[in-house]
This record gives structure tokens, sequence and C-alpha cells, in this order.
């Protein structure tokens, strides 16, 4: 995600065409953006505290290379800042909030002609495409993954379509799963 957002930003500078139309730009009205994150942080909080034990139960808590993935962090400092900054930032929060939201979501929406339904219908494309991505988390981690994309994309629009919302939603809770790995 990290070589997919860089990409997009150099791709984007090279035509000259400013990062705000990929959802990078100044905050049109703070207040907006402030209750979109708001709400979806209080969306997503539900869906990991309600929708996850169930899945879980359903489906089976994920995949053993998910659960394994960070096993190097424990006691690691120098290893833990750099996942946060490199994986958790730069390719989780950023990378794929321009890529999902700000590439897929935007050029599908232009492509089915804009307007109310053709938001809608890119809001759940990108969702289902974000939560495909999540499959080697098992069932559980890509339905709950695409559930998150869904809230995210609708972020986006609650903020007037800028990505920061989505991008600070996306860092949270990538941090604190960080951060709680490496105090084991």
């Amino acid at each position: 995600m990290v070589t997919s957002g860089t990409i997009l930003v150099v791709r984007y500078r090279k035509t000259h065409r400013p990062l705000s139309l990929a959802g990078l730009g100044r905050i049109a009205s703070p207040v907006r953006a402030l209750v979109s994150l708001v709400l979806a942080l209080v969306a997503t909080a539900l869906a990991g505290n309600f929708l996850q034990p169930r899945l879980a139960a359903h489906f089976g808590a994920g995949s053993r290379e998910a659960a394994t993935r960070f096993q190097e962090l424990p006691g690691h400092l120098g290893l833990t800042i750099f996942t946060l900054v490199v994986v958790a930032w730069l390719g989780a929060a950023v990378g794929e909030e321009l890529v999902f939201r700000g590439l897929l979501m935007r050029g599908l929406e232009r492509w089915w002609g804009g307007g109310r339904y053709a938001k809608i219908c890119a809001v759940l494309a990108q969702a289902v495409a974000f939560g495909a991505i999540h499959a080697y988390q098992g069932a559980t981690g890509a339905i709950i993954a695409g559930s998150i994309g869904l809230i995210f994309g609708a972020a986006v629009y609650g903020a007037g379509g800028s990505l920061w919302p989505a991008v600070a939603i996306h860092a949270i809770p990538d941090t604190m799963t960080i951060l709680r790995v490496y105090h084991g």
C-alpha cells in the first residue's frame, strides 16, 4: 500500500493535478469533518465490539498468518516505531485510504456518472474490495474490514470528500493494536 500510495501521489503531481482531487487537500469544513470523524469512530467501535465477536463465533477468530504477523514486536521499540510509521500510518492509513477511498471510490463514482446513486454504489464497491484484500485474516477479518470500509467511505463523503478523517480513523485502531502487541 505504501507503493500504491506513492505512485498515486507521483501520478497526481506529474499530471499537475492537485492532491485535493484524491481527497488530500485542505479540509473545506472542519466542523463537518470533525462530526464525520466522531460518527465514524463510534460506528467503527460498534462494528468491532458488536459484529466481531458474533462473526468470530460463527467463522472463527481469523487466520494464523494474521495472528503471527507482528510476533517480533513485543519489547522491540525500534521495530515497533518502524511498524507504526511505515506499516500502520503510511501503508494502511494513508496508502489504503488513497487507493480505496481516494482512487477506487472516486473513480467508480465518476465512472457511474456522479450523483447520489453513483456515490452509494461506489461506497459499496470499494467496501467489498477492501474486505477482499483482507481475506488473509479469514472470513471474520474480511467481513469486518468490508464493514469498516463502508464506514470509512461514508466518512469521506460526510467530510465533504476529504480523506483526512478516514486516515485518522484508520490510524487510531492500527496504532492501538501495534502498541498492544509491543506491550505483550
